[in-house]
């Protein structure tokens, strides 16, 4: 179990992390950076089975919309509740390897 626990802490940190660039690039007004990262997030989320993150980070992209386009009104509210839902994650999954 405890490289169970392990494993989610090191793909929430990377998904948080690729949430950061997401959010960033979006400031910046890099839509196709953040539907770069937006997808990203979506497939590791769908490989192992975060299937409410999954579904978070595709209603960004739904809100970026395609390529070389501005985003649809809502986009930024969309990026916040798939950043709660990072951060949910955390709870009850600590770290602590004392046995």
């Amino acid at each position: 179990m405890g490289g169970e626990v392990r494993s989610l802490g090191v793909l929430t940190t990377d998904l948080k992390h690729e949430a950061l660039e997401m959010n960033r690039a979006a400031t910046v007004d890099d839509f196709d950076g953040a539907r770069f990262w937006a997808a990203s997030i979506a497939a590791k989320a769908a490989h192992t089975g975060l299937a409410e993150v999954q579904a978070a980070a595709l209603r960004v992209l739904l809100y970026l919309g395609p390529a070389d386009t501005n985003p649809t009104p809502g986009f930024g509210k969309a990026m916040l509740n798939l950043a709660d839902l990072l951060i949910g994650l955390d709870d009850g999954a600590g770290t602590d390897d004392s046995d």
